[in-house]
């Protein structure tokens, strides 16, 4: 039996210093990844800003402190209660030990806990206020627009201040889907303006 050697193929690949230089360029883009990434962090946080903004009155200035940009990092702190609410939004739930274990909370001449609550808030030309009976959130036009107060105490019945809870907003998860278009056109973008240096 014969063996036949196998003929031996090379390729040498040899840049010229044009098309070398031009490696270099992109070597350059993805030298700065840590810069563009925190460049989209920065765009994206002020796209969820404008958006929260656009719907939130009396919660904005809470949720717009909680948005944190760092190292290409968007974080939303969520550790603040109405900011987690405005959020991912919350089931009822009695606020009634809430307020009586707030700072403003009082002790009367029983020695029982109260606290005087406003409850209406001008909000989009309505008022959100409770029913003097139920004691229940509703909306509603107030006309005279007068804030209004109510009196919450150890002794207030169980269900009397039961927030009908809030379905959320998830600002987050909304932006980023439009937010998903700019980065890709970003990208593209810096893309095109390095190769167009070549």
């Amino acid at each position: 039996m014969i063996f036949q050697p196998i003929t031996s193929i090379t390729f040498e690949a040899e840049l010229t210093s044009s098309e070398g230089e031009g490696f270099d360029v992109l070597e350059d883009l993805i030298a700065k990844k840590s810069e563009l990434e925190s460049e989209l962090a920065n765009m994206f946080a002020d796209k969820l800003k404008e958006v929260a903004s656009s719907y939130l009155y009396s919660t904005k200035d809470r949720y717009l402190e909680a948005i944190s940009t760092e190292n290409g990092v968007v974080t939303l702190d969520t550790s603040d209660f109405v900011v987690d609410m405005v959020e991912v939004g919350k089931r009822s739930f009695d606020m009634k030990p809430g307020f009586l274990e707030s700072p403003k909370a009082k002790v009367n001449a029983q020695g029982k806990k109260y606290a005087v609550i406003p409850i209406s808030k001008y909000r989009r030309g309505k008022y959100n206020w409770r029913d003097r009976k139920t004691g229940r959130f509703s909306t509603g036009t107030n006309i005279g627009g007068d804030v209004e107060f109510r009196i919450v105490s150890e002794n207030s019945p169980a269900d009397s201040w039961i927030h009908p809870g809030h379905h959320g907003f998830r600002f987050i998860h909304n932006a980023m889907q439009d937010f998903e278009e700019v980065i890709d056109n970003y990208i593209d973008e810096k893309i095109t303006t390095t190769l167009n240096k070549l």
